[in-house]
């Protein structure tokens, strides 16, 4: 059974999906992957069909992830057909975001029952309420982005953790979605305490970390070695045991992204391989932005975790189990900072054990000072949250005016009209929201929609060298964010307005929208 804490941090995260439905253009691959694997299939005449093989992008992305969350989404999706729940696109893209929340929420779920087990249930509850009220990781939850396919694994398998005396159990409370043993032990098992299950908890926790690095990000390993650092010099495994896993484990996972990603791409490849070689030896990071080394220490962690940083550094000074995994995560972070591009997201996989680190912090407030400032101290804390996160999901649920445009569009073409239809969608639009699971009366029509609103046949077509009017003529919509190009031809219909900023005025903090994404119709002949 889920208790009070763990009940809102599954509510928080499914909030946000609904509140914030749409998809940035980072989100693209995974998001139409598991859309075509859903929708077509997977003979290879479906995965020609699939959006990879017109937009390839820079460099390959693995289908694992994926494959396991259509896979999952699947039944769900065919029960919620049958309910008649799925009524649109949009809809079968909130179940599938709401099926990767629902196994990030259960990671984090799981976690924290290890938590308590580790220090206590205050301070597993205040490690659920700090989480739950913190905007980005959960709003990023159910994001399909590859570190947060990782997340689930990285985030349950990564840490070292901390016991009060004795060893956590394995009991059957722990969330089936869990692929392997969650935690890596802490120094109760340490030399002269070495036990059999320990041992093969954290070989296998480390086996899982290894699967999550080759498959998904390879930036995981960067995690992987300060923990690994930490378990060796506690005693908890040998150097050995670890290399033996850590072979196997890598040998196995190559199997499976190349053999899976070699299928879908049409080539032998190991996808994060390329993405490693493309970014860091060729240095291309640096085509999306360089930021200094101190980035992530000075601007990314103070956004992330606001008032709970002190509190997080008062358990690390004062608290040894903090220090073995608060350590290795600022150790993960610290070596990221040595890469030009930088993004919060990159070390995602390190949020939780920090909040564990600040939550311990604030209960310590108890024994140091008195149940009093421990109260005002969560408070305060909670409280900023809330705020900060208030006005951070306001920003971004009305900053995809692309998704909010093209989910427009069928209202303007009368469901009884049998003419084809051809719409083209330009870059800003799809970065901004457009994707395949929001074209209406798209032929063929996916089977998860319990019927279609249209008999016409509408075509989509989302090339990025059309420069020129002309280039034009032959489509009937645009979705565009360059409306004085096609004036001449075409009618604005609609508009999408995007998320400008924040403006101080005399009654505080004013949201302002621009004009962002029009979508037109080709003007009939007179």
């Amino acid at each position: 059974m889920l208790n009070r804490a763990e009940l809102l941090l599954l509510v928080v995260t499914a909030f946000h999906v609904l509140l914030s439905p749409y998809t940035k253009v980072e989100e693209s691959f995974s998001l139409h992957a598991a859309r075509d694997i859903l929708a077509l299939g997977l003979s290879p005449p479906a995965v020609q069909l699939y959006d990879h093989v017109e937009f390839p992008g820079a460099v390959p992305r693995s289908f694992v992830g994926p494959l396991v969350l259509s896979f999952t989404t699947y039944p769900i999706l065919a029960l919620a057909k049958a309910a008649g729940l799925i009524t649109s696109g949009l809809s079968a893209q909130i179940t599938l975001r709401l099926v990767l929340a629902a196994l990030s929420c259960a990671s984090i779920i799981f976690l924290s029952r290890r938590v308590r087990v580790a220090y206590g249930a205050p301070t597993a509850q205040t490690f659920l309420l700090l989480t739950s009220t913190q905007f980005h990781l959960l709003f990023y939850a159910s994001r399909t982005l590859p570190n947060m396919f990782a997340f689930p694994l990285g985030a349950s398998q990564r840490l070292v953790v901390v016991a009060a005396g004795r060893r956590p159990e394995l009991t059957s409370d722990w969330s089936a979605v869990q692929v392997a043993i969650a935690m890596i032990v802490s120094p109760w098992e340490a030399k002269t305490k070495r036990g059999k299950g320990s041992v093969i908890e954290v070989l296998e926790s480390f086996a899982v970390l290894t699967l999550a690095a080759v498959v998904m990000r390879l930036e995981i390993l960067a995690y992987l070695a300060p923990l690994a650092w930490t378990s060796l010099q506690n005693g908890v495994v040998k150097l050995d045991e670890l290399i033996m896993v850590g072979a196997a484990a890598t040998v196995a996972s190559l199997a499976l992204t190349v053999g899976v990603d070699s299928y879908f791409w049409g080539k032998w490849v190991w996808p994060e391989g390329a993405g490693i070689f493309f970014n860091v030896v060729e240095g291309h990071s640096s085509d999306w932005g360089v930021s200094p080394m101190h980035f992530y220490f000075t601007s990314s962690l103070p956004k992330l975790f606001g008032l709970a940083i002190p509190f997080a550094v008062l358990s690390m000074l004062v608290d040894g189990r903090s220090r073995r995994i608060g350590y290795p995560s600022l150790a993960f972070i610290g070596l990221l900072s040595l890469l030009e591009h930088k993004e919060w997201r990159f070390f995602v996989y390190a949020i939780p054990a920090l909040n564990i680190c600040a939550a311990s912090g604030i209960e310590s407030i108890r024994f140091l000072y008195g149940r009093k400032l421990r109260q005002i101290a969560i408070s305060t804390v909670i409280m900023s949250n809330f705020a900060l996160t208030s006005l951070a999901l306001y920003a971004s649920m009305n900053n995809y005016p692309g998704g909010e445009a093209l989910a427009r569009l069928a209202a303007h073409e009368p469901s009884t009209s049998t003419q084809p239809q051809l719409v083209h969608i330009d870059s800003h639009s799809a970065m901004t929201g457009a994707s395949r699971f929001l074209h209406p009366f798209e032929t063929p029509s996916p089977w998860f929609l319990t019927s279609p609103t249209s008999s016409a046949l509408w075509t989509y077509n989302k090339s990025e060298s059309l420069s020129l009017p002309s280039d034009f003529e032959s489509f009937d919509w645009l979705v565009t964010g360059h409306p004085k190009l096609h004036e001449e031809a075409f009618d604005v219909v609609d508009v999408g307005e995007g998320f400008k900023g924040y403006r101080r005025g005399p009654s505080g903090l004013k949201p302002v929208f621009e004009e962002s994404v029009w979508v037109m119709k080709r003007r009939k002949e007179k």
